[in-house]
């Protein structure tokens, strides 16, 4: 298995769209969400809600919330996003 930062989840992401992965009360998922909106760009939410939900993410390779794609590049969570669009 790779590295989770050099996975690629491709059930979850696509091309073209931002895929930002998320789980119920996350802050740093909101913020994440709210800078995408704020920068003009649409994303795709996956939620991540039951422990079935939470077993797969784990199986994905994370650990922590948000994990985000751009397309099929591997962003990172919130800190590397914003890192990302300045």
């Amino acid at each position: 298995m790779t590295e989770s930062n050099e996975m690629h989840p491709e059930e979850y992401i696509n091309d073209s769209d931002f895929v930002v992965m998320t789980k119920p009360g996350c802050t740093y998922c909101d913020q994440a969400k709210a800078l995408l909106t704020q920068k003009g760009f649409t994303y795709r939410e996956e939620r991540f809600e039951t422990p079935e939900d939470f077993d797969r993410f784990i199986g994905l390779g994370f650990r922590t919330f948000p994990q985000i794609y751009d397309g099929p590049t591997y962003i990172g969570g919130f800190m590397e996003l914003r890192r990302y669009l300045i």
